[in-house]
């Protein structure tokens, strides 16, 4: 899996400057641990999904955990992150928010949605995608 991102982030740095990967929790995180990319810095992630949980928490954050597994590692990135509270709500409109004003992140001028260079997506045992 790290060689497609490796590939695909090689490839939309040298296009644009940028590389906007989204990444989901589960499988997927441990399968991009170990790794220091040097384009890290010219990097912004964004999860697929991620649950209203304290961003400490190791058994519940997929944002802890990616930073356990790899992110720690990944010098300079750009994560965007939940903030932290219980609220869904304000939590999906900070989020939203928070996506919209970084201007590493293009959006599609027909529907304003953030346009991605590579999304993973895993499958969990139970046949879940990106919950």
């Amino acid at each position: 899996v790290f060689d497609c991102v490796d590939e695909a982030a090689e490839a939309a740095i040298a296009e644009k400057g940028h590389f906007l990967l989204g990444i989901p929790g589960g499988s997927i995180l441990k399968m991009l641990a170990g790794t220091a990319p040097s384009w890290a810095s010219k990097t912004t992630v964004a999860y697929v999904n991620h649950k209203c949980v304290d961003m400490g928490d190791e058994k519940l954050a997929t944002h802890a955990k990616a930073c356990k597994l790899f992110l720690d590692d990944w010098e300079g990135i750009n994560v965007i992150t939940l903030g932290g509270s219980g609220d869904s709500a304000a939590e999906a409109a900070s989020y939203e928010k928070a996506m919209r004003d970084d201007s590493n992140i293009p959006t599609d001028p027909e529907t304003g949605l953030p346009v991605f260079d590579m999304m993973l997506v895993g499958v969990g045992d139970d046949g879940h995608v990106g919950s």
